[in-house]
């Protein structure tokens, strides 16, 4: 898997989701919250995603459930690159915090793919 190029972006994405995850305080999502389509798109590949992943790793079948992750990106990197999580209103701020430690929960549940080493 080091060695597929896919599997260097997921790392990646999934350490721009850990490091911001870590200031969460929970991962209680609130849906009304979600204003912005690139929230509201990541949240809904998550909540599929989560499904898939959670069947996946039930039945031990480690690549599907990683394949699943790998999903995710496009909706990662949309989110990064288009919403400003750190906001001033706190209850924005929270939420988003709380989706990223969602996807953390679940990314945590296969492997902590911060502590790999990527080298190219």
């Amino acid at each position: 898997w080091k060695k597929r190029e896919d599997f260097l972006d997921i790392v990646s994405s999934f350490i721009r989701v850990s490091n911001l995850a870590k200031k969460a305080e929970s991962s209680q999502v609130n849906t009304e919250l979600l204003s912005e389509a690139e929230e509201k798109l990541l949240y809904d590949s998550y909540i599929n995603v989560s499904h898939v992943f959670n069947e996946a790793m039930v039945k031990k079948e480690y690549d599907n459930a990683l394949k699943a992750i790998m999903t995710m990106k496009p909706y990662i990197d949309d989110f990064f690159d288009n919403i400003m999580v750190m906001v001033e209103e706190e209850n924005i701020r929270i939420n988003r915090l709380a989706i990223l430690k969602s996807i953390e929960n679940m990314m945590l549940a296969f492997a902590d793919l911060s502590i790999i080493v990527v080298s190219k």
